[in-house]
């Protein structure tokens, strides 16, 4: 609720400025502009997060089946009784398979979170986009690349965030398939 007045009350006084001045439709293209900008990158962090979750799971499970009951000896071997008793917990509890169930959705609800603050720094980039998606020829060559001048001033800022915008996602996926690998193959990292 806090955060919805926290909101209102930034766009409502900027909204009655324009609509004074007679520029509402700016401001309504500029907020589409946000919102869009907001939903599509987004989007794409969340179908990305969700897609390199699937596939940690299911590679993830394929080696906690190949993977082979450690056994210790001398001193330790009380540590091969411990997990007997864990592998039994686990196949006969059903609160373990709530726990698991509830790792899941936690999962998910993080990596949720992850891509709206993906979102997020892609909105503050909003009009990188539109240059990008909307540029004009300044009719002037580098000489060096011979590029017009206006890949400079139009496209090269939004190629620089998309590449720093990519960075993070992937940075996201490799530590949230990184977390999978370690929860569901604890013995295996420790081994």
């Amino acid at each position: 609720m806090i955060i919805l007045g926290n909101i209102f009350f930034k766009l409502y006084p900027s909204f009655l400025w324009f609509n004074s001045v007679g520029y509402s439709e700016l401001w309504w293209f500029t907020l589409s502009s946000k919102i869009k900008v907001f939903s599509i990158f987004t989007g794409a962090a969340f179908l990305a997060l969700q897609t390199n979750l699937w596939l940690a799971n299911r590679i993830s499970k394929k080696l906690e089946a190949q993977t082979e009951t450690p056994r210790f000896s001398g001193p330790f071997e009380f540590i091969n009784q411990l997990y007997q008793n864990y592998q039994q917990y686990k196949a006969q509890s059903a609160f373990y398979d709530l726990s698991a169930k509830t790792h899941q959705v936690v999962l998910k609800l993080a990596l949720f979170v992850i891509a709206i603050i993906l979102g997020f720094i892609a909105l503050a980039s909003w009009q990188e986009m539109l240059n990008f998606l909307n540029p004009s020829s300044f009719k002037l060559k580098d000489p060096l690349f011979v590029q017009d001048i206006s890949v400079y001033i139009f496209k090269l800022p939004f190629l620089e965030f998309l590449y720093r915008w990519t960075s993070l996602l992937l940075f996201a996926c490799i530590g949230s398939a990184g977390w999978i690998y370690f929860t569901r193959n604890l013995l295996a990292f420790i081994l």
